[in-house]
C-alpha cells in the first residue's frame, strides 16, 4: 500500500521504515530526497517521526553522524548556490528581489537590522527545499546547524531555517539550547564580531513567537544573560521591544498579555536585578557608533538639496546641528521601565545625563515622542518620575533647556537647513516638566513642584509665541496641557494659580476653552469652575460662544447644522464643556430654555419662535410674511448672538411669474449695520440652491438709508433689494421687489 493512501499509523510506521533504510544505508542525498517525497504531503506527524527516528541513528554512530553533517552542509551549500530552485516562481522580479537582499546583508554594518523587517523586499520562498536539509541537521547536529545559518546570504532565508520544518514554538527547551550554542553576535566592546553571526539575535527574536508564560520567559532571558554577549543583546531587544511600543497606535487598542508588551516586561524587571543606568548606555554607546559608521557610508553617496537655487547648510552644520545619527531614546524608554519611578539617587543622574546627551544631539528616536501618540504619556509620566527623583529637579529642567536654545533658533530660520525636527526636544522636555511638578509634590509636600511647574509653562508660552505659523497648532496645545495638572499641584491655590495663568491666554478664546476643559475633566466641578474663571479676569461663556462661532463660520466654507458636528475648532471636549455649564450656545437653544420648550417640537417652530426673539422686529417681519402668503421654509441663525439670520422663503406662485423670478428666495435680516462679508457668506450658502433664485437677495434691516447704503456694499454680483423695517417705513415684501427690481416694458406691435 502507498503511503500516500495508508492510514494514519501505518503512515508513521512507513515514515519509520524509511528513515531506518536512510539513516543505515550509504549517506547519499538522493536516498534521502526519495524518502522526503514518499512521505505524506500534510501529515505533520509522519514528518517528525522520520527526523527523530533519523537523528536517533545516525547520532548512534560517531562516523555516521560525521558523514551525514557533511552531506547536509554540502546540499546546503548547493541549494544556496542555485537561487533559483529557491523561488516558488522563477521571475525575474523575484531573482532581483534575492539579490538586493544578498546584496544589502554583505555590506550591512548593524547586526540588528536582522530585526528590522522594513528594509527586506518579500520573496516567497519554496517550503521544502533548503530548509528540509537544515532541519535534519539541527536534529544530529544543533552547533553545525547555527553555524550553517549565519552562512545563508540572506535575512528571509535565515528566517525560514527557523521557521520552516523545525517547528520551535513547540519546543521551547530547544530554543534556551540553542541560544547556548549560537556564536557570539558582539565582541568584549560591543562592536559586531567577525564571524558577523546572527542566530542568537533570531532566536531571540523568535521568543515572541512562543505562546508561554512569563515564568518561562524570563527562564529564557536568563539563558540569554548567561551568554558572553548576553547583556549586549538584552539591551539591544530592550530598546527593540521598547521601540514597538512607543509607535503602537493606541487607538486600535491592545490586550496587557501580547506577546511585545508582555516580554518588555519581563525583560525590563530581570535587567532592573543585574544592571545599571551605565550598562544600558554603555550598549547604546555601541550602537550608535554603528549608526554613525553606517551615516559616514551614506553621506559619501549624497547630494546637496537646493531650495529656489539657494543651497542649503547640511544637518550637521551651523547651531543647533545633529551629532547623533542613531536612535536611542527607544532604550532610554526602556531603561524608565526597568527603573521604575523610585530609582536610587545616582541612579536618577545618569539617566538625566544620558537624556540630556540624546536631546543636545538631536537623537533621532526622538521623533517617536510625538504628541499625537498615544505611547508617548507613558514615556513622559515616567521621565517625569524620574526627573522628580533628581536633588534639584528644578535647576535640571532650566540648564537642559538652556541648552536647546540652538535648537530653536535652527528651527526659526529652518529655510536655512535641509532638515528640521520643529523643536521636537524642547516640547518634549516642556511635557515632562509639568508631571515632574507633580510627582515632586506628591513625594514631598513642601518641595518646589510650584516654581517647576510656572518655569514649564513660561517656557511653553514663549515656544508657543515665537513659532513659525506651521509649527504653532501643536505649540498651542502643549501650553494649554499644563491646566490639566493645576489642581493637582496647586489644590486649594488654584484660584491664585489660574489668576496667573489665564490672563495670558485671555485673548485666544480656543486656548481659554481648552484650559476650562482640561480643569473640568481633572476634578473641577462646573459649579466652580465657572467663578474660578471670572475670578482671574476671563468670561468662560464668552469664550466658549466665540469658539463656537469660529468653528461654525469655518467649518467646509458652509453653515453647519447643529453643535452635534464635529469640528477641530470645537471639538467633543468643548461640547462636553457646555452640557455640564448648562450653558446655550446658539439662539435656537436659548429660546427652548427660555420657555421650556420639549425638543421634540417642529424644527420650523422654534425658529420661528428664536427668531422672534433674537431680534426686535423679528415678529413683525413675520407677521408681513403671513399676511402676504410667503412661507419661511428655513430660518438659520448666522451669529451667537441672534442679530443676523438666514430665512429661505416661498412666494406665492403668481408673485413669482409676474416678477419673472424662482419661486424661493434668501432673505438676510440683520439687526443694525449690514456688512459686505455677510452678503458674500449668505451667497455661499449651499442648502437650497436648487430652488432658491442664484442671484437675488433681499435684505431686511432697520438700519435707516438702508437702500442708498446697499448698492455699495463690497460682495459678489448680483440684485440686491432693501426691506426696511424701521418704524417709518414700514412695508411689505412684495411691494419691495416691484420697487427694487428692474421691469421691462413691451415695445410697440410692428
Amino acid at each position: 500500500m502507498s503511503v500516500q493512501h495508508a492510514s494514519p499509523a501505518e503512515a508513521i510506521e512507513r515514515a519509520r521504515e524509511l528513515a531506518r533504510e536512510v539513516a543505515l544505508g550509504a549517506a547519499q542525498p538522493e536516498a534521502l530526497e526519495r524518502a522526503h517525497e514518499g512521505l505524506p504531503s500534510r501529515q505533520v506527524e509522519c514528518w517528525r517521526a522520520f527526523k527523530e527516528t533519523f537523528a536517533t541513528l545516525v547520532r548512534e554512530d560517531e562516523q555516521r553522524c560525521s558523514t551525514w553533517n557533511t552531506v547536509l552542509r554540502e546540499k546546503i551549500k548547493t541549494a544556496i548556490a542555485d537561487p533559483k530552485k529557491l523561488f516558488l516562481s522563477s521571475s525575474k522580479h523575484e531573482i532581483r528581489q534575492f539579490d538586493a537582499q544578498v546584496d544589502g546583508w554583505k555590506y550591512e554594518l548593524d547586526p540588528l537590522a536582522a530585526w528590522d523587517r522594513r528594509c527586506r523586499g518579500y520573496v516567497a520562498f519554496r517550503g521544502e527545499y533548503p530548509f528540509f536539509h537544515l532541519h535534519l541537521l539541527l536534529c544530529i547536529d544543533p552547533a553545525a546547524w547555527c553555524v550553517e545559518v549565519d552562512t545563508l546570504p540572506a535575512l528571509d532565508l535565515m528566517d525560514g531555517a527557523l521557521f520552516h520544518y523545525t517547528h520551535l514554538k513547540e519546543n521551547p527547551e530547544q530554543i534556551e539550547a540553542l541560544l547556548r550554542l549560537a556564536p557570539r553576535v558582539f565582541e568584549e566592546d560591543g562592536r559586531w564580531a567577525s564571524s558577523r553571526s546572527v542566530v542568537a539575535l533570531l532566536l531571540t527574536h523568535h521568543l515572541l513567537h512562543i505562546d508561554s508564560s512569563e515564568v518561562w520567559l524570563r527562564d529564557a532571558f536568563r539563558v540569554l544573560l548567561e551568554r558572553p554577549d548576553g547583556k549586549y543583546i538584552a539591551f539591544a531587544f530592550l530598546g527593540h521591544l521598547a521601540h514597538k511600543e512607543l509607535i503602537a497606535d493606541q487607538r486600535f487598542g491592545g490586550h496587557k498579555d501580547e506577546p511585545e508588551r508582555k516580554a518588555f516586561k519581563v525583560l525590563a524587571e530581570l535587567l532592573a536585578t543585574r544592571f545599571s543606568v551605565k550598562d544600558a548606555r554603555d550598549a547604546w554607546t555601541a550602537a550608535e557608533a554603528v549608526a554613525k559608521e553606517k551615516h559616514k557610508r551614506e553621506k559619501a553617496r549624497r547630494v546637496l538639496k537646493e531650495n529656489d537655487g539657494v543651497p542649503r547648510m547640511a544637518d550637521d552644520r551651523g547651531e543647533g546641528a545633529r551629532t547623533l545619527r542613531g536612535q536611542g531614546l527607544p532604550l532610554l524608554f526602556g531603561t524608565a521601565v526597568m527603573l521604575g519611578e523610585n530609582p536610587a539617587q545616582a541612579e536618577a543622574q545618569a539617566f538625566w545625563s544620558w537624556f540630556e546627551e540624546l536631546l543636545v544631539g538631536r537623537d533621532k528616536g526622538l521623533s517617536m515622542a510625538r504628541r499625537d501618540n498615544g505611547s508617548t504619556e507613558q514615556l513622559i509620566r515616567r521621565f517625569g518620575a524620574l526627573l522628580a527623583c533628581l536633588p534639584d529637579p528644578e535647576k535640571a529642567f532650566r540648564s537642559i533647556y538652556r541648552n536647546l536654545e540652538p535648537q530653536r533658533r535652527r528651527t526659526t530660520f529652518s529655510h536655512r537647513y535641509e532638515g528640521h525636527d520643529d523643536d521636537i526636544g524642547s516640547m518634549l522636555l516642556l511635557d515632562i516638566g509639568p508631571y515632574a511638578a507633580l510627582y515632586w509634590c506628591k513625594r514631598d509636600a513642601n518641595a518646589g513642584g510650584e516654581p517647576l511647574f510656572w518655569c514649564g509653562y513660561e517656557a511653553a508660552r514663549r515656544l508657543w509665541l515665537t513659532s513659525l505659523q506651521r509649527f504653532s497648532k501643536e505649540k498651542r496645545k502643549l501650553v494649554c496641557s499644563f491646566f490639566a495638572f493645576l489642581p493637582h499641584i496647586f489644590g486649594e491655590n488654584l484660584e491664585e494659580a489660574l489668576q496667573r495663568a489665564l490672563p495670558p491666554i485671555a485673548n485666544d478664546a480656543s486656548m481659554v476653552c481648552s484650559a476650562g476643559s482640561l480643569l473640568f475633566r481633572n476634578g473641577v466641578a462646573p459649579e466652580r469652575l465657572r467663578p474660578l474663571i471670572r475670578q482671574a479676569g476671563v468670561d468662560l461663556e464668552v469664550a466658549l460662544r466665540d469658539a463656537y462661532q469660529w468653528a461654525t463660520l469655518t467649518e467646509n466654507n458652509s453653515i453647519p447644522r447643529s453643535i452635534d458636528t464635529q469640528n477641530e475648532d470645537f471639538p467633543r471636549t468643548f461640547e462636553d464643556l457646555v452640557r455640564a455649564l448648562g450653558m446655550a450656545l446658539s439662539i435656537e437653544e436659548i429660546g427652548e430654555q427660555s420657555e421650556g420648550k420639549s425638543s421634540k417640537e417642529p424644527a420650523l417652530t422654534r425658529q420661528r419662535r428664536a427668531f422672534a426673539l433674537g431680534i426686535a422686529w423679528g415678529s413683525r417681519l413675520l407677521q408681513r410674511l403671513d399676511e402676504e402668503r410667503c412661507t419661511p421654509r428655513r430660518l438659520l441663525s448666522l451669529d451667537a448672538t441672534g442679530s443676523m439670520w438666514l430665512l429661505q422663503v416661498a412666494l406665492p406662485p403668481n408673485v413669482s411669474k409676474q416678477l419673472g423670478i424662482s419661486q424661493e428666495i434668501r432673505i438676510l435680516a440683520v439687526h443694525g449695520d449690514v456688512r459686505g462679508r455677510d452678503l458674500r457668506m449668505v451667497m455661499r450658502d449651499p442648502e437650497g440652491d436648487a430652488n432658491v433664485d442664484p442671484d437675488l437677495l433681499v435684505v431686511a434691516s432697520d438700519q435707516p438709508e438702508l437702500a442708498k447704503k446697499l448698492p455699495w456694499l463690497a460682495g459678489s454680483w448680483g440684485q440686491r433689494v432693501p426691506w426696511s423695517l424701521a418704524e417709518d417705513e414700514y412695508s411689505y415684501l412684495t411691494s419691495a421687489l416691484r420697487e427694487h427690481l428692474p421691469t421691462f416694458a413691451r415695445g410697440p406691435k410692428g
